[in-house]
């Protein structure tokens, strides 16, 4: 069975124009997005915060008020779901 060309050039434009929509939705500069989870990658223990998170969003005097609830709309509740889920979603977007 053949695979119709028209519908698969449709269905990579619709995949590059969500992922162009995802990579927007980031409310910070990527090249801090990947040091924020390679830091987070390194923690040894999570206490159910943004403690580390925060900190350090802080360090590269980034705007928490805009970036936390993005984390947290995707996911990322404390420092470890930061890890789990938003780089889940985006680490390969950065």
């Amino acid at each position: 069975m053949n695979k119709d060309p028209r519908k698969e050039e449709l269905k990579k434009a619709w995949r590059e124009q969500e992922m162009q929509k995802l990579i927007t939705s980031i409310p910070m500069p990527h090249t801090d997005l990947r040091p924020l989870f390679d830091f987070l990658d390194g923690i040894s223990e999570c206490d159910h915060t943004l403690r580390q998170t925060n900190q350090l969003l802080a360090q590269r005097k980034l705007d928490a008020n805009r970036i936390i609830p993005w984390l947290q709309e995707n996911g990322g509740y404390c420092d470890c779901e930061v890890t789990a889920n938003v780089e889940d979603r985006f680490g390969e977007l950065v």
